[in-house]
């Protein structure tokens, strides 16, 4: 890794300065992406730096090197090294975190874990992620339970105007409070800090869906003072794909019934005494490769020699230099908030409809630029682009001439 040797970045500027801009290009070499392609779509995977690839390509050869000894006794302890390092970044222990495949695997362990039943409410809202919604409605329809989804803003007045709506749509039976930390579809970061307060004062569960959160913006677990929380780390951490974390809060281990039991129920008194419930339950799932998960540790140690405030700064600069280009598209708005507690590195904008053509299509296969967008109605297309440090301001500018070629002649858009 290069040091850091240029000035810290203002969250509100439009861009970094010119000289910094040439370290964020060089971090680009550092990436695993085909330099041909324009990729504004980390919201869905994320890249990773070639130090990550090559721990998980070095693991993987010395787990066939001999199986039996590193599976059971080198590698656990790999993965203790990596889960301590995750757990300072997220601020976190170590104990209180499992290892797991994905968000939606780690949700799933939430709300499948939790004994609620007819009577019981989980408050989420209308922003929530697709299989996270599946997951409470396929288990509210099988439990009895209800789900409030009260409506927030696009954008948001501010943190309080949230706060007050999910206030106000709490009742003596909820149960649960289900939400993103940062939105995959608005883009908005929730106020958790002062949603758990809440909850916690009304004897409320918070269980945070953090798809996007780590290593986006700097978290501590700790700070926040949620109930649970799962945390991708292939997309923004960089990690290997595949790679997320589920965190309990130490007093609600119990609380959860594990999804599968393996070999961790029975395991003896010592190793026991090494760790935690959390882990023996959660994590030892019985045979599989974790090569990837101590590649984490790689891609924490990545982001810290670059700093967690730096790349959250970098992220919001280019995000706001999006929303100054999207100006320059007839009929376009952006839906995301211009106030940086609200914001992060991704943003959408509505775009009228260009027919004739699929938008992401064209851009890929006319441009290698890679972002999505899905049709807001019949007129309108909400397109995100997800801005990591490795991007630059050329892959933005890039985007939005390709845009404007795709929109001439003007009768390709839909008429307003």
């Amino acid at each position: 890794m290069k040091s850091i040797t240029t000035a810290h970045t203002s969250a509100t500027a439009p861009f970094s300065a010119e000289s910094d801009e040439a370290y964020w290009r060089s971090l680009r070499e550092e990436i695993m992406l085909d330099p041909a392609v324009v990729y504004l779509n980390n919201g869905s995977y994320g890249p990773s730096p070639k130090s990550v690839y090559e721990t998980v390509i070095e693991h993987m050869k010395l787990l066939e090197s001999q199986p039996f000894y590193h599976i059971g006794q080198e590698f656990p302890r790999r993965v203790k090294e990596t889960k301590r390092k995750l757990g300072e970044f997220v601020g976190a222990e170590a104990d209180d975190m499992a290892l797991v495949m994905n968000l939606t695997v780690g949700m799933n362990m939430i709300a499948r874990g939790l004994d609620l039943k007819e009577g019981d409410e989980v408050v989420m809202t209308d922003q929530e992620y697709g299989a996270v919604n599946n997951c409470w409605d396929y288990l509210a329809q099988r439990n009895g339970f209800s789900i409030k989804r009260p409506a927030i803003p696009t954008p948001p007045e501010s943190e309080g105007q949230i706060v007050e709506i999910i206030a106000n749509t709490l009742t003596d039976n909820t149960k649960v409070i289900a939400l993103s930390h940062i939105t995959t579809t608005t883009e908005l970061i929730m106020p958790l800090k002062a949603i758990c307060k809440l909850a916690r004062e009304r004897g409320i569960l918070t269980a945070i869906d953090g798809a996007h959160a780590p290593g986006m913006i700097p978290i501590d677990l700790h700070d926040i003072n949620c109930d649970f929380y799962a945390g991708n780390c292939h997309k923004w951490l960089l990690s290997p794909k595949g790679t997320a974390f589920l965190y309990v809060r130490r007093e609600l281990h119990s609380r959860l019934e594990p999804l599968v039991i393996g070999w961790g129920l029975s395991w003896d008194e010592k190793r026991r005494g090494e760790t935690s419930d959390l882990v023996r339950l959660f994590e030892a799932l019985g045979t599989r490769d974790m090569s990837p998960f101590i590649a984490i540790g790689a891609a924490v140690d990545f982001q810290n020699a670059i700093g967690k405030e730096r790349i959250a700064d970098r992220g919001r600069s280019l995000a706001h230099y999006v929303r100054e280009r999207v100006k320059e598209i007839p009929g376009a708005y952006p839906l995301v908030s211009p106030k940086p507690e609200l914001a992060g590195s991704m943003i959408s904008f509505a775009m009228p409809t260009i027919t004739e053509q699929d938008l992401m299509t064209e851009l890929w296969e006319k441009y290698k630029i890679q972002i999505i967008g899905r049709p807001m109605n019949a007129r309108e297309t909400r397109t995100r682009v997800s801005t990591h440090f490795y991007n630059t301001r050329d892959d933005v500018d890039a985007l939005f001439k390709a845009i404007q070629e795709l929109s001439i002649p003007r009768h390709k858009y839909v008429a307003s």
